[in-house]
């Protein structure tokens, strides 16, 4: 399960306040929370600005969430360590290529590993479509309009 760090918003309307959580990836904005880790109040409503539990954060750091981009300028700004997305993203695919390349050095590549193509036998030729017969006619005589008065 892929887990992130982002901000739900909550307050009303002109009047934004952001909790902090970890997510699963897949769910909504608003969505349904693993664990609140603080807030942010962009307008000093609560005379902090931010609220941050920095020893859940690291424990779910550590544990491979990524924080969203405006979380990760804030964890800069403070000189909070943190993973960087770019880096984590970047180890990720040279991980990947060092899997390929050591699969195509033992011949575990999917060409080799994959089941042949069987040959057709000589002689035989290629399945043709069946061809829909045509629905039979009706054997009822046609229907006579009735008399003119």
């Amino acid at each position: 399960m892929a887990v992130r760090i982002r901000m739900t918003r909550t307050g009303r309307l002109n009047r934004p306040f952001y909790r902090i959580g970890v997510f699963d990836s897949r769910t909504r904005r608003d969505g349904r929370v693993i664990e609140q880790l603080g807030y942010y109040d962009p307008l000093l409503s609560t005379g902090v600005e931010w609220k941050l539990d920095q020893e859940r954060l690291a424990f779910w750091m550590k544990r491979g969430a990524l924080p969203s981009e405006r979380l990760s300028a804030y964890l800069r700004s403070q000189k909070i360590p943190y993973g960087d997305r770019k880096k984590v993203t970047a180890t990720r695919k040279a991980r990947g290529k060092a899997r390929q390349e050591a699969r195509r050095r033992t011949g575990r590549t999917v060409e080799a590993t994959a089941k042949p193509v069987l040959p057709r036998k000589p002689g035989s030729a290629p399945r043709e479509k069946a061809k829909k017969k045509p629905a039979p006619a009706s054997k009822a005589p046609p229907k006579e309009a009735p008399p003119a008065a």
